[in-house]
């Protein structure tokens, strides 16, 4: 999957199911994520 693809299909999943943490960057594998601030 391209880079763009994933960081889309990342957020969307994560909009869905985490909706308290924002995706920072996609490195790899991996997703930085914090929690949003209020």
């Amino acid at each position: 999957m391209r880079k763009k693809v994933l960081a889309m299909y990342i957020s969307t999943y994560m909009a869905k199911y985490e909706p308290h943490l924002e995706v920072v960057k996609i490195e790899g594998k991996y997703a930085i994520c914090r929690l949003k601030s209020k």
